[in-house]
């Protein structure tokens, strides 16, 4: 129910700023905005905050990039690549080592079937943040796409091992829904679990959206 509603209390609540606060102050609230929307997942919402939010000008350049990476992780979501690449294009224009933008990239050049594009900047992205379970998980991706079967294998253990429980449970779902018998949801990477990821590579499966 708050989902449904939260569209109307981020319109409101920016239209009062914008109403009674300084430019500054009103320009920041989209920028808050569009960050709730995207964690609610209404990523039409946030892809519209955000516009807002960039299009004032006036924020520090760390907002800023930070501003164009959740745009295009909106419109990636809502299925916009070519939108989505030319805010991380934008993104790392200023910043290469944003690893973030990196991996967002990437994994958008998966989506489009273009592996080989994507692939540098996953390797890039792993360099920069050689913890992050997401980009761990993002160049297996495109290993198995390139038909690297035991590289991808390797680089979905190692993903996993980076992982919390609580993201484990979510993989093994996923993998369920994608087809693949993980076991139950319960944030350990057992035997099951490995074998469905196996199944997956041998796939060349994309179990994320």
């Amino acid at each position: 129910m708050f989902r449904q509603r939260f569209p109307d209390i981020a319109a409101v609540s920016a239209a009062v700023l914008l109403a009674f606060a300084t430019p500054a102050a009103a320009q920041q609230a989209w920028c808050v905005s569009g960050q709730a929307a995207y964690e609610e997942r209404d990523y039409a919402a946030a892809r519209e905050a955000f516009t807002a939010c960039i299009e004032g000008g006036d924020v520090p350049e760390a907002a800023m990039a930070d501003a164009l990476h959740r745009r295009g992780r909106s419109a990636m979501k809502l299925g916009e690549h070519d939108a989505a690449l030319a805010d991380f294009d934008r993104v790392l224009a200023t910043d290469e080592t944003h690893a973030q933008a990196l991996n967002s990239r990437g994994w958008t050049l998966l989506l489009k079937d273009l592996p080989e594009e994507a692939l540098p900047d996953l390797e890039a992205a792993k360099v920069l943040a050689p913890r992050d379970p997401r980009i761990a998980d993002s160049y297996a991706h495109v290993l198995a796409a390139l038909g690297r079967e035991q590289d991808a294998l390797r680089a979905f253990f190692d993903a996993v091992e980076l992982q919390t429980p609580e993201q484990v449970a979510k993989l093994q779902g996923r993998l369920r829904e994608a087809g693949y018998d993980a076991g139950p949801s319960d944030g350990v990477s057992g035997p099951k679990t490995r074998d469905a990821l196996a199944a997956c590579v041998r796939d060349r499966c994309i179990i994320w959206d």
